[in-house]
């Protein structure tokens, strides 16, 4: 990317007021130098927009969450105090914009690139294709499912355990435009405010994210894809609807507590009888559990002991400690020590690399990446590869760079970051699109990625309904340092008639064999007094 290139912008408005996300969105194209902000373009017609017709209770819900968090409303001169504003009359038609055209003359004589859209209702006509790139919005919903609003209510009241969010560039068809960037969050089902911050604060970035991609393509190009949706169009909802939320918010949060305390995940370790490249074209239909870990502890994250091919390398986690180690195991359940530390470790990631044996573990606590040799069961020599508190990493070789993946531990199973670096006693360079991923359903890694033919296959857990609940096997389409796209292949779920069937959350090859981890759940003391010293903590906070 040429650091001294930026894209042309301006913003659509409806008053000098914006929202914080909104104002984030833009300072993070300006303080980065992704975006030039021209101008405010200021609709002189706001009170075509006023919401007089909202149910008293959806009033009383808005009033709860209104400016608080990123829905905290802030002048723009405040942050922008040189940016002039034009404002403009628009023309409507029913429910559409149409930009006049003295106005729309104005607007191309400021030769801009792409405008973000932060108000004007829905937009139509010439105004559409007068920036380079067009005008960006934000919905805030999966437009397959959910058209309309409020943004992230509807999800929680009908028990979605996704909330989608896109950002589009707008066309003539309502809810049809160019799909540019999508993700995907777990609905927060216990809190409607909280869902929908997450998807405000979470998708913020989403315009630079785009504009780098046009910077880093030397043919400056915008990628996007048509939307098609026949979804139902949803308005704000009654005073009864409103209550039913309520309601249903109390009874989710009484469950969520309920399930921190009384719910302990028990990971184990099978084995499934075919290699993992035939999970492409054939499902699971049996797992061979090991024995169980003692009741207080449990195994899981397996990854095949570099230095013998019948032993399993695993997480040992004890609640007791509240803290894992990784162990060698075999089928009996017999453990050895591999590497203990204070800190917590996990996802015991192994590869062979010029005849030598290497661990890669998880030890976000420690807040760094070490790549570990393994010698005699020993580990040695270790090299710092990244610094912060990353989970799951895990690494692949392919034109001429080590790419390693993993996510952030404060959004660990949504976001994915990508690193790269020549050699492995190098620090890896982050990728400029990092996250490369925002899907609850696949950003998290779920074991050892692998090839077939020439295709990598990265896996993904799927963590929408609960975390490790399957895997997505995901085929990665491009991967260079300006670039990142993988597709969707299949989802391997848990077998119902199995003991494990709550959750699957790590594959990796065991010879012509698969190694799986499952987990079921059970009462375990130490996570029920773990647990209450938590909640009882943040409740003498408040």
């Amino acid at each position: 990317m040429n650091p001294n290139k930026s894209l042309q912008f301006a913003v659509l408005v409806d008053s000098n007021l914006l929202k914080k996300w909104q104002l984030d969105s833009i300072q993070h194209l300006v303080n980065n130098n992704y975006g030039l902000l021209k101008c405010f373009i200021k609709n002189s017609e706001t009170s075509v927009y006023q919401k007089s017709n909202l149910s008293l209770g959806f009033r009383y819900l808005e009033r709860k969450i209104r400016n608080e968090g990123p829905l905290q409303v802030i002048d723009i001169h405040q942050h922008f105090p040189q940016i002039e504003s034009l404002l403009v009359k628009p023309n409507m038609k029913g429910k559409s914009s149409y930009f006049l055209d003295e106005d729309l003359e104005k607007i191309k004589a400021l030769q801009l690139d792409f405008i973000l859209r932060f108000g004007f209702g829905i937009i139509k006509g010439d105004i559409l294709k007068a920036p380079k790139y067009g005008i960006w919005s934000f919905h805030h919903g999966d437009p397959k499912k959910y058209r309309g609003g409020p943004p992230g209510f509807w999800e929680v009241l009908k028990g979605d355990s996704v909330n989608g969010v896109i950002l589009q560039q707008l066309t003539e068809k309502l809810d049809g435009g160019l799909l540019l960037k999508e993700g995907s969050f777990k609905t927060i089902s216990h809190s409607y405010s909280n869902n929908l911050y997450q998807l405000l604060e979470g998708s913020k970035i989403w315009p630079s994210q785009v504009v780098q991609s046009i910077l880093l393509d030397s043919a400056q190009e915008l990628r996007s894809r048509q939307i098609e949706t026949s979804a139902p169009i949803y308005k704000p909802p009654s005073s009864l609807i409103v209550l039913k939320l309520l309601l249903l918010e109390f009874q989710n949060t009484i469950r969520f507590h309920y399930n921190a305390l009384f719910k302990a995940e028990k990971w184990n370790i099978g084995t499934i009888n075919t290699s993992i490249e035939s999970l492409l074209e054939n499902d699971i239909t049996e797992i061979n559990w090991w024995k169980e870990a003692p009741s207080h502890s449990y195994f899981a994250d397996p990854f095949v002991d570099p230095e013998n091919k019948e032993k399993v390398l695993v997480e040992l986690y004890d609640y007791k400690k509240q803290k894992g180690k990784i162990a060698a195991i075999s089928k009996d359940a017999k453990n050895t020590e591999v590497l203990e530390l204070e800190s917590h470790l996990s996802y015991p990631f192994t590869f062979k690399y010029n005849g030598k044996n290497y661990l890669l573990p998880e030890n976000f606590e420690a807040q760094e990446v070490k790549l570990y040799e393994v010698s005699n069961g020993k580990t040695i020599h270790p090299t710092t590869l990244l610094k912060g508190k990353w989970v799951d990493p895990s690494l692949i070789y392919e034109n001429g760079y080590w790419w390693l993946f993993c996510t952030e531990k404060e959004k660990a199973n949504e976001n994915l970051f990508l690193f790269y670096a020549e050699t492995l006693d190098k620090t890896f360079t982050p990728h400029p699109l990092n996250p490369v991923l925002t899907d609850i359903k696949s950003a998290r890694p779920a074991g050892k990625p692998f090839q077939k033919g020439d295709d990598w296959y990265r896996l993904g857990q799927n963590c929408s309904n609960t975390y490790g609940g399957s895997i997505q096997i995901k085929k990665i389409e491009k991967i260079s340092i300006t670039e990142y796209q993988e597709s969707f292949v299949k989802e391997i779920h848990p077998l119902n008639t199995s003991k494990y069937n709550k959750g699957l959350h790590t594959l990796s090859p065991f010879g012509e064999q698969t190694l799986v981890d499952g987990k079921r759940f059970y009462f375990n003391l130490y996570n029920f007094k773990t647990q209450l010293q938590i909640k009882l903590k943040r409740l003498l906070k408040k």
